[in-house]
This record gives C-alpha cells, structure tokens and sequence, in this order.
C-alpha cells in the first residue's frame, strides 16, 4: 500500500479548505448583491402590550395597503429608496391617522436607515443576514416587539413577488434548507468578521 505523506494531506485539505472557501464568497457575493436589491420596511411597536401590538399592526397594514404607490415609479433600489425617503412625511401622516383612528395619540417618526438584519423567514422565503436599506417606524417608545417585511420589491404583498428579484435573487431567498444553511454560515462569517474588525 502507497504511503501518503504528511505533505500530500496538507495539501488536500488545503485544497479541499480552498474550494470551501471560495463557494461561500462566491455565495456571499450573491447575498451581497440581494442586500443591495431590497428596501425593508421595519416598524417597532410602543410596547408588547395587546393593545401597543394591535396598533403596530394596524399601521402595518394601512402602509402595506399605500406601499406600491410610493414605489411604483421606481425601476431598481436607488429609484424606489429616493421615492420612499421623499415620502417619509406621506408615511408618518399615514401613520398618525391611522393611531388617531385607534383613538390614540403616540407620536411616530419614519425614516429611511441602514440596518442589520439577522437571516429572517417569512412564509415561503428566507432573506440573509446583514445591511440593508430600511425604511423604520419608531411608534411611541418603541420598545416592543417589531414587524418586518421587503417594501421593495413589494414582497409584504405576495410570495410570488420573489420572482421580481429576478432568477438568481428568488433562487436564494426561496425556502430551501440547504439554502438556509448557508446563509447560516455567511451570517457566521460576517459576525466574526464584524468582531475582528470592530465594524
């Protein structure tokens, strides 16, 4: 029997580590690219209290119901986080009204930010941890559980609006658990890089 020497399985795991290594960049490339794609849509509650969750979700759906409205003029992300920053007001006075019909008086502010996002599941897709473009409600104190969803593209409205991701981005966000895993393992990646770096 051939023996193999220390030098010959150094080598292969180096290759083997090599391969590994690049098809997580090559995917973390992708996830990368989807991130620069989507606008989300964050709205932080007053409290957990029934009543603080109910109103949270009642400006969830009056906004969701005006959403395509604010973008439907824009043709990719720079275009629809220009139009949803320009609607900020439109948004928070949609807002109040609908907390003034619930007979209450909080305060709101909307604003457009960039936030992270741990790797999030919502009904048949599943959206990677990490930077993205937000537009965020804060509603009172803003200290209760908060509701998210993608307003751009309109994703909060359909699951079949995956396919305006287009091919390679509905490919990455639909359900598949070899498709979660890795997503687990380039969150992994960026929350030690972000250590290391202090980023």
């Amino acid at each position: 029997m051939k023996r193999v020497h220390r030098w010959e399985i150094a080598a292969i795991c180096g290759l083997c580590l090599a391969v590994m290594v690049g098809a997580v960049g090559n995917f973390s490339d992708r996830c990368d690219a989807l991130r620069q794609n989507v606008v989300r849509l964050h709205i932080l509650a007053n409290s957990d209290s029934a009543e603080d969750q109910a109103l949270k979700l009642a400006v969830r759906d009056r906004l969701l119901s005006e959403s395509t409205l604010l973008t439907a003029d824009a043709s990719d992300h720079d275009e629809a986080v220009a139009a949803l920053s320009a609607a900020l007001p439109q948004i928070e006075r949609i807002a109040r009204e609908t907390i003034a019909a619930a007979g209450r008086s909080d305060p709101v502010t909307a604003e457009m930010v960039q936030m992270r996002f741990d790797t999030r599941q919502y009904e048949d897709y599943t959206l990677p941890a990490g930077g993205y473009d937000a537009v965020r409600i804060k509603i009172g104190e803003a200290k209760g559980q908060n509701w998210w969803c993608v307003l751009y593209p309109p994703l909060c409205l359909s699951a079949a609006s995956v396919d305006e991701l287009g091919e390679d981005g509905a490919e990455l966000v639909r359900r598949d658990p070899k498709i979660e895993i890795r997503f687990a393992v380039v969150d992994f990646l960026s929350r030690v890089k972000e250590k290391l770096t202090g980023a």
